[in-house]
């Protein structure tokens, strides 16, 4: 990656000189202008006027791309959006509770519930902010947002697949990320109450900021790694595209904002914990088998 970063870097600079050299050494009788077939002017007008095309389009691709991104925050999230979601979610937790036909398929189904009632918690933040609603309504909420973000979620995820995992080799996988998620969710947990939390009105997110937390990238890429492998190592297809989805939509909201990323991907995450319904669903109307499970296999012929 280095060498191709290099590569990249030397390759603009060439260019930059290119476009220096034929605006700066078009003139009449210069012994250090390049040879050119044609009227040396006119190619030295036609390279400028490409240059400066390039970086005309350059600056209008990065405004439209900055406005595409201000468009999306906008609409899509404010703590009227946390609220429907949540309401919406925390419907679709109920009917996945009523799908369930054995125990340990109790804490999957309770997780889109956990998200609903996660994205209501935030509305409040959101409201406590803007002055809504009591300093000790949103102080309360944001502590119980980030515990389960922080405390919760990282041992929950992998916890809930392993649970309903019949393959051996996939489930001990599942027990390595809940293992890394049981660390990440100490870490954490014993940052936030060292303290200390504060919450802000973002980039159009809300910027939750523990003052504690040291290596704050490495603890956010296992994070990842916990909650979106313990999902991806699962031999259900449905809960296998759920962490493909999460992990899809991660360098979407980090270009949407970084300081928002937690906001924004538990946001992301009630959305799509719809799969987990739907799964539940199948799993209660047909003998739903893992894929790779061998009664699932076709039978040879003797």
């Amino acid at each position: 990656m280095g060498s191709l970063g290099a590569i990249e870097r030397r390759g603009r600079r060439d260019r930059a000189s290119h476009c220096r050299h034929h605006l700066v050494s078009d003139k009449p009788g210069d012994p250090h202008a390049p040879r050119r077939h044609g009227n040396g002017a006119i190619g030295g007008a036609v390279t400028a006027a490409l240059c400066r095309g390039r970086d005309a389009r350059s600056v209008a691709h990065a405004g439209a791309a900055r406005r595409l991104r201000d468009r999306l925050t906008g609409v899509c999230f404010s703590p009227e959006a946390d609220a429907l979601v949540g309401g919406i979610v925390i419907g679709i937790g109920v009917d996945a509770l009523r799908h369930v036909r054995r125990p340990e398929q109790i804490a999957l189904a309770s997780l889109p519930l956990l998200f609903g009632l996660h994205q209501l918690t935030e509305a409040l933040v959101w409201w406590g902010l803007r002055g809504d609603v009591a300093t000790s309504v949103e102080h309360v909420a944001v502590w119980v947002y980030l515990l389960f973000a922080f405390a919760a979620l990282p041992i929950l995820v992998p916890l809930a697949v392993g649970l309903i995992e019949r393959v051996s080799a996939r489930r001990r996988a599942v027990l390595v990320f809940g293992v890394l998620g049981v660390a990440v969710a100490s870490a954490l947990t014993v940052a936030m109450f060292r303290g200390p939390i504060h919450a802000a009105i973002g980039d159009r997110s809300v910027v939750y900021t523990v003052g504690s937390v040291s290596h704050g990238g490495q603890l956010t890429a296992l994070y990842v790694v916990a909650t979106c492998g313990a999902l991806l190592a699962s031999s259900y297809r449905d809960i296998e595209l759920l962490g493909v989805l999460n992990l899809i939509a991660i360098p979407v909201l980090m270009w949407l904002t970084i300081s928002g990323f937690v906001s924004l991907w538990c946001f992301w995450a009630a959305i799509v914990s719809v799969v987990i319904a739907l799964h539940l669903r199948r799993a209660a109307g047909t003998q739903l088998r893992p894929a790779d499970d061998p009664e699932r296999q076709p039978r040879r012929r003797r």
